[in-house]
Parts: C-alpha cells; sequence; structure tokens
C-alpha cells in the first residue's frame, strides 16, 4: 500500500494505561510507512481506563494533537462521560477540517457515535470502524429507561453516519448483522477483529506448572457495568480454598472492593490497574482465567481483547455464554453463566488440568491465523486500500 495519511480523532487519551485497538492498528499502519494524527481528548479526572494515563513514547509517524476544547466546558461540575463525548465530536470540528487540509490527510478514521458531526467533510473519504454495541452502550450511560422514541431516534442518527462512511470495518459478525440491516450492503461492511499482540503475549501452548497450591482464578479488565462481578464473588465465596485474582480499575472497583469486605473474602485480590507489560505476568499467575460478562445487548457483539490473551498464554478460560465468543469458540473454551455453573467449571478443570491445558491449546493455531494484532492490522489496511485504491 502506498504511504497514506490518516486522522483519528480519539475519544480518550492516548497515554491511556492499556493499548487500544486503535493504538494496535495505529502503530502497525505507522510502521509501514503510513502517517497517523491523533487527536486526542483533554485530560479529566475519570475512573475509565481510557482515561488513566501513563508514560509513553510515540512511534514514528504517528502525530499527537491534543483536542482544541474549552476547558470550562469540557471540565465543568455538569459534564459526565456522555456529555464530554459529544462536545468533543462538536467541539474539534475546526481542528479536524484544518488537519484534514493542512496534512493533506487520505482517510477519516472515525469510531463512535460522538463521531457524528465530523462525518460530513466530503473532501476525505472515511472508514468507520464499528467496535462496540453503540446503541446499548449509550443507553448504558444514560439515565433512567429508554423509551423507544429515543432509542428510534439514536437508530436512525447511526444509520445516518454509517451511510456517511465510504468503508465500514466491525469486530464481529453480530455487529456486521446489526450494520447490514440498517444500511445495507452500501457501504461495505468488512469484519476486522480484535486479538493479541504476540510480541508481548508471547504464545504458550502449556503453562510451565501445574496449578498453584492454592490455585488461581483470575480476571484482567476494566471493572465496568458490563462485566458480572457478582457471579465472580458468589464463586469465591463458595471456593474459599480458591485465590480470585481480579486485576484491573473502573467505575465498578469500589463496588467489588466493598462487596469483598461486606462478605469477608480474603480469598479475593485486588492489585487494581496495572501497566499493559505486567499484564502477561499476572495471567501466568492464573490457573484458570475468567470471561464473565453480563448477558445484556453489549455484550453479545464483544470479541474481548483479555480472551485472547489469556488463551495466548495457555490458560483454560471460563466464559459467560455471549454471541460473538461461542462463534469463535472451537472447542476450546469452558462456559458458565451461573454460580453453580461457574463452580462446576473451576472444579472440572482443576481435578484434570492436563486434559483442560489440551483443550485450550487448540486456540493456538487460531491466534497465529487470525487473532493477532499484525494479521488484523494488515487486514484492516488491506481493506482501506482495497475500498480507496489509495
Amino acid at each position: 500500500m502506498p504511504e497514506s495519511t490518516f486522522l483519528l480523532p480519539y475519544l480518550g487519551r492516548w497515554d491511556q494505561f492499556r493499548k487500544s485497538r486503535f493504538h494496535q492498528i495505529t502503530e502497525r499502519l505507522a510502521a509501514n510507512g503510513h502517517v497517523v494524527h491523533v487527536i486526542q481528548a483533554p485530560v479529566t479526572e475519570s475512573e475509565e481506563v481510557t482515561f488513566s494515563r501513563r508514560s509513553i513514547a510515540l512511534p514514528d509517524n504517528v502525530v499527537l494533537h491534543d483536542a482544541e476544547l474549552r476547558p470550562g466546558i469540557w471540565n465543568s461540575r455538569l459534564a459526565n462521560k456522555v456529555l464530554q463525548k459529544g462536545y468533543y465530536g462538536i467541539g474539534v470540528r475546526k481542528q479536524v477540517r484544518r488537519l484534514i487540509k493542512s496534512e493533506d490527510v487520505d482517510v477519516l478514521w472515525l469510531y463512535n457515535l460522538p463521531h457524528y458531526p465530523l462525518a460530513k467533510f466530503d473532501s476525505v473519504p472515511i472508514v468507520f470502524d464499528v467496535v462496540d454495541d453503540y446503541i446499548a452502550m449509550l443507553n448504558s450511560e444514560l439515565p433512567g429507561p429508554t423509551l423507544k422514541s429515543v432509542e428510534s431516534l439514536q437508530r436512525w442518527a447511526f444509520a445516518r453516519l454509517l451511510s456517511r462512511s465510504d468503508l465500514i470495518t466491525v469486530i464481529s459478525h453480530e455487529l456486521r448483522d446489526e450494520v447490514r440491516e440498517m444500511v445495507g450492503e452500501s457501504p461495505p461492511a468488512v469484519i476486522v477483529p480484535n486479538g493479541v499482540d504476540t510480541e508481548l503475549f508471547e504464545l504458550r501452548r502449556r503453562p510451565e506448572t501445574d496449578p498453584r497450591e492454592p490455585p488461581v482464578v483470575g480476571f484482567v479488565g476494566s471493572f465496568e457495568y458490563f462485566i458480572d462481578f457478582d457471579l465472580v464473588l458468589d464463586a469465591a465465596a463458595t471456593l474459599p480454598d480458591v485465590q480470585f485474582l481480579l486485576v484491573g480499575d473502573g467505575r465498578e472497583h469500589e463496588h467489588v472492593q466493598r462487596q469483598c469486605a461486606e462478605r469477608g473474602l480474603d480469598n479475593v485480590e485486588l492489585p487494581g490497574l496495572v501497566e499493559s507489560e505486567e499484564v502477561p505476568e499476572y495471567i501466568r499467575r492464573m490457573d484458570v482465567c475468567l470471561n464473565t460478562f453480563e448477558r445484556v445487548p453489549l455484550a453479545h457483539s464483544a470479541v474481548p481483547l483479555k480472551l485472547f490473551e489469556y488463551l495466548s498464554q495457555g490458560r483454560p478460560v471460563i466464559s459467560t455464554r455471549i454471541n460473538e465468543v461461542q462463534r469463535i469458540d472451537e472447542d476450546f473454551l469452558y462456559y458458565a453463566d451461573t454460580q453453580p455453573e461457574l463452580v462446576s467449571a473451576i472444579e472440572t478443570i482443576l481435578s484434570d488440568y492436563d486434559a483442560a491445558i489440551d483443550r485450550t491449546s487448540r486456540a493456538i493455531d487460531l491466534i497465529e491465523t487470525e487473532y493477532n494484532w499484525d494479521v488484523i492490522a494488515e487486514s484492516f489496511e488491506r481493506a482501506v486500500v482495497d475500498q480507496f485504491r489509495i
């Protein structure tokens, strides 16, 4: 692909604690000679991982810009997450227009509903990256129940946003089906999933040790409303001789801490947010890993990063039954939606760990061929080049 210039209005901080899908693809586009301009959101006090900061070194060909937004509006006492992101989409329009012209941008890369005001620039092709069920996500953030009329308006706006794009990439079959219901086959929707960074998470078909004593059941990720922590804590209460290692932070972290204290769960460890480079070692401390989502619309279309990170280290994974994960599975996962099921799955794995590892190892070939960021970034790049002929 000839060298091209991308512009990515990023709704979080680029120096956030853990690399997102956009970091992974951007770094590989840059390594291939493309230039990626990123407009990051201002600093804010938030419990979201996307606003937690770390020290980073920008790769060559990645140019970082701060969003030119009014601090008084961005940091207003009334500004919650939804309002901030809505203001971002409106507030950076002039900056996006200026950068498209001054940097000779070839592709405008959008990915969320707040980007709606930015999808009106006819001077540059737009690729829209669908990485969540945005309607479900928005409604979960809004207070109170969502009226049908409000949801209909949301769907209308999202369909308009998609139809203004020139190419749609989606992380899952579930989301592609939803996109096709909204806009049909035009613009085209191409599946470009999530995966794992195999340089950081060196692939391991088998753990180096047998289960620890006591065994460790673990979770790594965001402590958010779509993760079923009550299910995990119920299992921890039933299995006092099993250690539960729950790594990460977010808006539900305080709730989990409080529940552990109130229920006297001395077998739950909460180390908090850790650097990306530390995550593989934490996973290697786990004998069994958890992918426990609430069974909500948002979860069924998810392709969780943690799933491939766990599997890359050869750890058996127990997941709740969410649609896209079941579609990905080639009989290497275990499933549990209830506390008895989760306890039973943990006990089954620990009772014959060699058999569980043999089952888990089937996922490595799939990671090598489909679910790693090198392959995924190449798919994204190829989809853009095929559509835009740049």
